[in-house]
């Protein structure tokens, strides 16, 4: 009788406090689940190992601009990006080449990193860019 009221007791205890720890656990849950992506809207600019000025727009709305100097070709890339898997997925609409543009349908997914205040696309890789943010 007496291990009955213990159990019984221990029983009540578990059943009074389980909707408190359920909620404490999908509460964990739901702040692991829906991490925030690093915020890097903003104007950012790199300048290539062959002298080429590159800026790089990333706007709040979703929408980017992408412009690539040197000498006297410019080259604009634009479409949407979004952040999928730590990646960066561009999905090009238009390109102008000079004078020249026309709609396109690229989708180009390149990993990130922010990196002391820098933008890093390919980190560690022989192709990194690293672009600071001037705007």
């Amino acid at each position: 009788m007496r291990l009955w009221n213990l159990l019984r007791a221990k029983i009540g205890f578990v059943q009074r406090r389980t909707p408190l720890l359920l909620a404490v656990l999908f509460s964990l849950f739901l702040g692991c689940a829906q991490t925030q992506p690093p915020d890097i809207y903003g104007l950012w600019r790199t300048k290539t190992d062959e002298g080429r000025i590159v800026l790089l727009e990333l706007r709040s709305d979703g929408t980017y601009v992408r412009t690539a100097s040197q000498d006297d070709v410019t080259f604009v890339s634009k479409g949407k990006w979004r952040i999928e898997n730590r990646q960066i997925v561009f999905q090009e609409e238009r390109e102008q080449v000079g004078p020249y543009s026309g709609d396109s349908q690229a989708r180009i997914e390149v990993p990130f990193d922010v990196q002391q205040g820098a933008l890093v696309l390919k980190p560690g890789t022989e192709f990194e860019e690293r672009y600071l943010l001037i705007q």
